[in-house]
């Protein structure tokens, strides 16, 4: 009786699951379908049945002089990379602190998770006059750099969330066995703390990738990201729509393939510290 009952049920939510996931899939789904077709169909009428499929726009931007794809995806490999591995570095011992050792408390969380609220344009000025001083411009630590300023008090929300759901029973068994604040981190908390750290590199690495505001101010030719690369298909000519919709489709690759690797962890770490145990 119950299972008659909830079976409708169940078919409505999984039918508006299915809706949301068309929606939001819509975007990618345009790029893809309009990467396949022939510029003459894509003249004529973009949004039509190609009467051809065809792959030219995949070769195009792999054979182009002005466009480097190669080179544009390293840098945001490099520079996606490095923001995840940096955020981690200073994440996670900084909400150790504030959370478990008591250094600044709440307070300080609130003032650094307060940059993320600042908009990225205002702080676009200092850090170019801060990254041109010492000779950073146009290099993929510059990008890292920011990404990781950006990100990092999301990532430290994470992990404060994360740590306070963890018992203090647990820290008090490290200290009764003799160990220092750095190696109940080391070996205790980091290990709990796995699902939190795949949820924030998931993160910080699609909020990298995606980034176009910084890999616009902050580079011109050596660390020039795929993002701002792809700008090079709006010309004064016009807006050449497929190959930017293949290069589009390429790029939307690694996220995804993090995203398949760290969606076990990423509702346990999103959700860590929700109940406390």
């Amino acid at each position: 009786m119950n299972t008659t009952k909830t079976l409708p049920a169940k078919i409505l939510w999984i039918t508006l699951a299915c809706c949301a996931v068309v929606v939001l899939n819509i975007p990618f789904l345009t790029a893809l379908w309009t990467s396949v077709k022939s510029n003459a169909d894509l003249s004529q009428n973009p949004l039509r049945w190609p009467t051809q499929f065809t792959f030219e726009h995949y070769l195009s931007i792999f054979s182009r002089s002005d466009f480097n794809f190669t080179g544009y995806f390293i840098n945001s490999v490099s520079l996606s990379t490095g923001a995840v591995a940096l955020t981690a570095v200073l994440g996670v011992p900084a909400a150790y602190a504030i959370v478990k050792l008591g250094v600044g408390g709440r307070r300080l969380l609130a003032l650094v998770t307060s940059i993320r609220i600042v908009p990225a344009i205002f702080l676009m000025l200092p850090f170019f006059l801060l990254l041109n001083v010492v000779g950073l411009l146009d290099t993929p630590t510059a990008l890292i750099i920011a990404n990781t300023v950006m990100n990092l008090p999301l990532v430290m929300l994470i992990y404060s969330a994360a740590l306070r759901g963890i018992p203090d029973s647990i820290e008090d068994a490290g200290k009764l066995d003799g160990c220092s604040p750095t190696r109940i981190l080391l070996s205790l908390m980091i290990p709990i703390l796995r699902p939190a750290i795949a949820s924030a590199a998931l993160l910080t690495f699609v909020f990298s990738w995606s980034d176009y505001l910084f890999g616009l101010v902050l580079t011109s030719q050596r660390a020039v990201p795929l993002t701002v690369g792809a700008a090079n298909f709006v010309t004064s000519a016009g807006i050449q729509w497929g190959d930017l919709a293949a290069a589009a489709s390429l790029s939307v690759v690694p996220p995804l393939l993090v995203a398949i690797l760290a969606q076990r962890h990423f509702v346990r770490g999103l959700s860590a510290g929700a109940i406390k145990g």
